[in-house]
């Protein structure tokens, strides 16, 4: 009948909607390296406005959808508050210590932790192809960031703090993806924001 049709078609418009949001991930985060390296306030500050804001408006969302915020979905968001709020901190003050493209590149290498732990944690399968683009990627950066030393903007410090940002995002989508066994997303997101914030 038409069913297999109309499942393929859903299925179509699932990856479009997550292809799109992608997509906007990848511009939309580096173009918010480069506006926080102009903005006239330390990291930390700068962290807190982008967190406080968003936990406000999710946790309305969520509330108008039914699923306003409770002391257990909280403590289950709570972890993955706090390492998404390590995460931006020290993303911030790093990049306004070091060169935008170092702070940009070196979180790109956030699949790389996620593809070394996947099997272990998830039982998700690695292959060849997997570690050997991941490899290349690691190459890329070290070129970046040693090719960057020279230049006045650039800081050790910066570095090792965006170093430190990647590794508790490591610890975010660990979490995440436990929390998300209970949780849909927009539930999630304002049940961890107001711990993060």
């Amino acid at each position: 009948g038409n069913r297999p049709t109309m499942d393929r078609g859903a299925t179509m418009g699932v990856r479009g909607r997550a292809l799109a949001a992608m997509l906007a991930a990848v511009v939309l985060w580096p173009a918010g390296s480069a506006l926080a390296k102009t903005v006239d306030l330390p990291g930390t500050v700068l962290s807190m406005h982008r967190i406080a804001w968003a936990a406000a408006l999710y946790v309305v969302v969520s509330g108008f959808r039914g699923r306003w915020p409770k002391s257990a979905t909280l403590r289950t968001g709570a972890l993955v508050g706090v390492s998404y709020a390590l995460t931006n901190v020290l993303f911030f003050v790093g990049v306004k210590s070091t060169t935008v493209a170092n702070a940009t590149i070196i979180q790109s290498l956030q699949p790389l932790p996620i593809l070394l732990l996947s099997n272990r944690m998830f039982g998700e399968r690695v292959g060849r192809r997997e570690v050997l683009l991941s490899v290349g990627a690691v190459g890329g950066v070290a070129l970046v960031v040693f090719g960057s030393t020279s230049t006045v903007q650039w800081s050790a410090r910066g570095d090792l703090l965006c170093v430190g940002s990647l590794a508790a995002w490591v610890a975010y989508a660990v979490t995440t993806k436990k929390a998300r066994a209970d949780m849909e997303a927009i539930e999630l997101q304002a049940n961890m924001l107001p711990t993060a914030a």
